[in-house]
């Protein structure tokens, strides 16, 4: 398990209890963090997306034409709050 994944895997299940966003107990976020999303460098972005107030799949977003894959509902993490995240875990 890297850091980056598991940084933005916590992040994402932390996004999607504060929205009250239902997944399957089943869903390994830390395993679609790795498939779909892989490494994230400055301006990139990612799509949580929900439907019906379910959370479905993430995706990578590079650029504001990467929206129009996604439902108008998803949540997208953008990379500023990754980062400020990890300055946040690391000034502990």
């Amino acid at each position: 398990m890297n850091y980056q994944s598991k940084l933005i895997k916590d992040i994402i299940q932390t996004t999607l209890d504060n929205h009250l966003i239902d997944y399957s107990e089943d869903t390994d976020l830390y395993d679609l963090v790795v498939t779909k999303i892989g490494r994230i460098k400055y301006g990139e972005n990612i799509g949580l997306i929900i439907i019906d107030g379910v959370f479905q799949d993430m995706t990578k977003l590079v650029n504001v034409e990467d929206t129009f894959t996604i439902s108008s509902d998803s949540i997208i993490i953008t990379y500023s709050e990754l980062e400020g995240a990890f300055h946040d875990q690391i000034a502990v």
